[in-house]
């Protein structure tokens, strides 16, 4: 619709890092910065996207703590969570960000890099991310996030040949 915009955004603060220690002030702050963002912005929607984080719990007690607005949400990029999300197994990602799941990045890699390769050039285990999408049924709108309409082709391409596009 004309005039809404999705904002994907990623933490300002490296939360997931043992570096960091003062979670409470840290969520109370952005609960208020992103209700303040909200109220001005009504025709506006955040959603925050997992970058660097070991595992889902700030990201998930963020959204949490926004609740009361529908416009706020999780942008789960799956390669980022294969990479980074080292404390938590891909189920358990799904598992907890499941309700909150509001847009989607995918792109393949190594497990050790985050490359924004072509569907199906790296080692990421697309059966399982699509069983677990059908399992917590996610309904979201997902990006190929890789440079270049000839990656985005092949990903297409990959994503049809393994019957996962409908």
């Amino acid at each position: 619709r004309r005039g809404q915009a999705l904002h994907r955004l990623q933490p300002a603060v490296d939360v997931g890092r043992e570096e960091f220690h003062d979670r409470e002030s840290w969520l109370e702050a952005n609960v208020e910065f992103w209700t303040d963002i909200l109220e001005e912005y009504k025709n506006q929607s955040v959603y925050m996207e997992n970058m660097f984080d070991w595992n889902s719990r700030e990201l998930v007690q963020l959204t949490k703590a926004m609740r009361n607005s529908d416009r706020f949400g999780i942008c789960f990029d799956y390669a980022h969570a294969a990479v980074f999300g080292q404390e938590d197994s891909p189920e358990i990602w799904f598992q907890e960000t499941a309700p909150y799941i509001r847009h989607m990045h995918i792109n393949d890699n190594d497990l050790v890099k985050d490359m924004h390769l072509p569907l199906g050039d790296g080692i990421i285990d697309w059966d399982r991310f699509f069983n677990l999408m059908e399992e917590y049924q996610i309904e979201a709108s997902v990006l190929l996030e890789m440079t270049g309409w000839e990656k985005q082709l092949r990903s297409l391409e990959y994503l049809e040949s393994k019957g996962f596009l409908k």
